[in-house]
């Protein structure tokens, strides 16, 4: 089992470090950023979802509760800006979260809430990344709704980080999410 956790930690190392990118792009052209955070904000209210039937702990369903609606009004009020500019909604997931979602789905009910926390921190981080970008564009809209939403998301990241010290902190030690 500790095998399985350990491809699970790789899979949100991996998809952690291409998250950057999308951040990066999304300070050129605002409609990358828009179809980004849509995408990460669908798959984060997916799995928010899921963590509410299969977290074991009150805390790990009170999170789950917390991401999952945030997620929901953050992507709701993206979706309706790039609907108003014509844009060509993403599809709601990539590979590399789906492969997230099924590891998750497959581990032992004792390890989930903790690798679900694990990546909930790795999520909040990556979706701070891509509003902090957006910010310095020039869209006044996009800068606004980060702007608004920007003290949820910091809130978020902190319940995600205690609900991981409370569920036995990192992997192994020295890791940091």
């Amino acid at each position: 089992m500790r095998r399985l956790f350990g491809v699970l930690v790789s899979s949100l190392l991996v998809l952690g470090g291409c998250r950057d990118r999308a951040a990066i792009a999304a300070q050129a052209d605002p409609n990358v950023f828009v179809a980004s955070l849509i995408r990460g904000t669908t798959s984060d209210a997916d799995l928010a979802m899921m963590a509410s039937s299969r977290g074991r702990l009150p805390e790990t369903r009170a999170v789950a509760g917390a991401i999952g609606r945030e997620s929901a009004a953050l992507g709701a009020e993206l979706t309706r800006l790039g609907r108003q500019r014509n844009l060509a909604l993403p599809q709601p997931q990539d590979e590399k979260r789906v492969a997230l979602k099924e590891n998750l789905s497959i581990l032992r009910p004792e390890l989930f809430d903790q690798a679900y926390a694990l990546a909930m921190v790795q999520e909040t981080a990556d979706r701070l990344r891509t509003v902090d970008a957006a910010r310095r564009t020039k869209d006044a809209d996009l800068r606004q709704l980060t702007l608004r939403h920007r003290p949820a998301i910091i809130e978020e990241q902190r319940a995600a980080k205690n609900l991981l010290a409370h569920t036995g902190g990192a992997p192994w030690p020295g890791f940091a999410p």
